[in-house]
């Protein structure tokens, strides 16, 4: 049987292939070692010890001890970060949009890498020697006794080399000539990362555009694209063929003919805006402005209940929002919900309850609200009518701007179909929910364009498709691509 390694760094990534049942239908296929960090491997250690075909294995990669190699590392992967050659051919509007937020604790960092970044993106000759000053000093021997002991036919990593654990993860099947792969698990990989730091032998990729991104932006060639469809929303599109749980409103107290609101607020980059937005949104149900009865449901972020939470600023943005939230604890138009979720002290373990109710959520609401999240898709899927609500602003680590000016291509493609109600301005809330309400059915032919361009196929069925594809991949013949 053949067997696989995969390698999971972050714990968005590990929850994706553990929800979606990725892994479960890969040993279906062959033996599956999984490589986690310790934390992570401790965290799941409960989920994944379910199906013993399994292996557990802690992943030894390490900061590079030399400061020189991390500063090396850090600026020729910022300036790849930043790097989409051929966007003549292909626009990514991602690329300038990058490059007018980066900032650096040197400025004149800042310019250098900008510049760089915009010269690989013209030049080939220039790209292809970033990624090898890149790789020239990415250390790639950690885990030689695993390989040695497990043998993999196939490696398989979630990114195309983000981090420096990543790439060193891919590194090391090219320099013990082991296929590998990855598998895309989120809608913004292929048009937001950049170039990769080390290109993987094949890329999974959900729909058409994310291959055209692969292929044209990433330097992929068209054989090592497989599009095999959205695992994450399997679940969705099998809800699709069931009834509507009638226990569901009763549980929450929602009248007969009631509109249903559901709105999930953003995380931690969003808690500015969700400050804003929340008591704008709420304030709704308190006044019932429109024709019909609304009943707002609510669910709070998953990174607010987890445990950095317990002190500093991540204590503070939590406190902040519960106060706000008790002022509408009593609301018999608003049901408060949080995810059910399981905590073992560093990270929050998903299980199939939350994402049923989530999707049951999505269901049986009337209008979908959120902030420039994937919620979007999923309500099209659903055929609700997606609110992405664009006032307040976004800070994280890497921009600090008013959500309305954020305008990334993974964002872009979905309002160009016309399917998205874009409110920027709070005075415009009340009057297009109203209208969403008023004509649930408008935008339904817009919304299907969205579904058939973000989730084209193996609906209901790409997790499995997903591991089939990589199943298939063992045994095919590795060669060098191209870069252009």
């Amino acid at each position: 049987m053949p067997k696989f390694l995969f390698f999971c760094h972050r714990f968005f990534e590990l929850r994706f292939i553990v929800a979606t049942g990725i892994l479960d239908h890969l040993t279906e296929h062959g033996e599956v070692a999984l490589l986690l960090p310790e934390d992570l491997a401790k965290s799941f250690q409960p989920v994944l010890e379910k199906n013993k075909k399994i292996k557990i294995a802690i992943s030894n990669y390490t900061a590079p001890a030399s400061p020189f190699r991390r500063v090396w590392l850090n600026f020729w992967g910022d300036v790849l970060y930043l790097a989409f050659p051929n966007t003549d051919k292909r626009p990514n509007a991602t690329a300038e949009f990058h490059r007018q937020y980066y900032r650096s604790s040197s400025a004149l960092k800042e310019k250098i890498v900008v510049g760089l970044s915009r010269l690989a993106s013209r030049f080939s000759w220039l790209l292809n020697m970033s990624v090898w000053l890149y790789q020239s000093v990415l250390p790639a021997r950690f885990h030689d006794d695993l390989l040695q002991k497990e043998k993999p036919d196939l490696m398989i990593g979630c990114s195309f080399g983000l981090s420096v654990e990543d790439a060193a993860f891919l590194k090391e099947a090219r320099i013990n000539n082991i296929p590998s792969a990855v598998l895309v698990q989120s809608w913004d990989r292929t048009s937001n990362k950049g170039y990769p730091t080390v290109r993987p032998d094949h890329a999974l990729v959900w729909n058409n555009i994310m291959a055209e991104e692969s292929i044209v932006n990433l330097g992929f060639a068209p054989d090592r694209v497989h599009v095999v469809g959205s695992p994450l929303w399997d679940k969705h599109f099998k809800t699709l063929d069931q009834k509507r749980s009638e226990e569901w409103r009763k549980d929450l107290g929602i009248q007969k003919d009631s509109k249903i609101l559901f709105f999930a607020c953003g995380g931690f980059g969003n808690h500015p805006a969700n400050m804003i937005v929340i008591p704008k949104v709420f304030d709704l149900a308190e006044v019932q402005p429109f024709s019909d009865t609304i009943h707002i449901v609510f669910r709070m972020y998953p990174q607010y209940l987890s445990p950095i939470t317990k002190s500093g600023e991540g204590k503070r943005k939590k406190d902040e929002i519960e106060r706000l939230l008790r002022k509408y604890k009593n609301s018999k138009y608003i049901s408060i919900l949080c995810p059910k979720v399981d905590f073992d002290g560093k990270n929050f373990v998903p299980n199939d309850e939350d994402h049923d109710y989530m999707t049951e959520c999505l269901y049986q609401c009337d209008v979908s609200l959120s902030q420039v999240s994937s919620q979007m898709i999923e309500a099209c899927i659903f055929d609700k009518p997606a609110l992405n609500i664009e006032f307040g602003r976004r800070q994280t680590d890497k921009y600090d701007l008013e959500i309305a000016d954020y305008k990334t291509e993974h964002l872009l493609r979905l309002y160009r179909t016309g399917a998205i109600d874009r409110v920027q301005d709070p005075a415009d809330l009340e009057k297009t929910i109203a209208m969403a309400l008023q004509n649930p059915a408008e935008k339904s032919k817009q919304r299907q364009q969205l579904v058939d361009q973000e989730a084209p196929l193996n609906r209901g069925s790409s997790a499995s498709e997903a591991a089939r594809c990589l199943a298939g991949l063992v045994g095919v013949k590795k060669t060098v691509q191209t870069r252009k």
